[in-house]
């Protein structure tokens, strides 16, 4: 199966195509009760630059349609040079609008930091926010591998010994991050698979009896980014 174009109605001529120009698209339509005029699914060829004589860059635009949506939305390019760029791929920015008092960085190991502002979330508006900023919890919207990168920071005179992931309500196996010394700051950067439905924190630690302290609102310190990876 090919598809061809050429900037001419005249068979026989090769009129330059230009960038942008679509060169042919699969589309997947359904039946809705009342017709089949919506798309569920689109794949579409594309001029990706400046076409010329045995120069032809191409690029694979796919689409796809939301729940209670009647119009195809782009969700993954293949550029011309490789590049694969995913518009709506989940990624989640969180932070403290304000210092935290009270915090228990000596127990309740599966109880979270609480992040109570969301800074950005990446997501198609049909779906709802996987982020609670009563709890600090992110519940995994779809299963798959998530990177998790969190940082803490309190000026209270408290040093960190170690911080790790919360699981489901509890630690995180695999997840600790351990000081060498006392820090006032503390992060974690980790690579893992998450079921559909599974909730994840960010627990900072620093023991010695310290049940209630401040966590430092800071931009620059005291956040948790959350990448949907595939």
């Amino acid at each position: 199966m090919q598809f061809a174009k050429a900037r001419s109605n005249t068979p026989g001529t090769y009129t330059l195509v230009q960038s942008d120009d679509t060169l042919g698209t699969i589309s997947f339509l359904g039946a809705d009760g009342t017709d089949m005029a919506n798309y569920a699914a689109t794949i579409k060829a594309e001029v990706d630059g400046t076409a010329a004589s045995n120069d032809m860059p191409g690029r694979l635009v796919f689409s796809t349609t939301s729940d209670g949506s009647g119009t195809a939305t782009e969700r993954m390019r293949i550029r011309n040079n490789g590049l694969v760029t995913k518009p709506y791929q989940y990624y989640l920015l969180v932070d403290r609008s304000s210092d935290l008092g009270g915090y228990d960085a000596n127990g309740s190991f599966g109880t979270p930091l609480i992040f109570n502002r969301i800074v950005t979330e990446q997501k198609d508006s049909s779906m709802s926010s996987a982020f609670n900023t009563s709890t600090g919890l992110f519940t995994a919207p779809v299963s798959g591998v998530y990177q998790l990168i969190a940082s803490a920071y309190n000026i209270s005179g408290v040093s960190f010994t170690q911080s790790w992931f919360t699981y489901n309500g509890g630690r995180m196996s695999y997840s600790d991050w351990v000081a060498a010394t006392g820090v006032a700051i503390v992060q974690n950067s980790q690579i893992v698979y998450l079921a559909a439905g599974s909730t994840v924190g960010y627990h900072p630690h620093a023991g010695g009896g310290n049940s209630s302290i401040t966590i430092t609102a800071s931009a620059n310190h005291t956040w948790m980014r959350i990448t949907f990876i595939g």
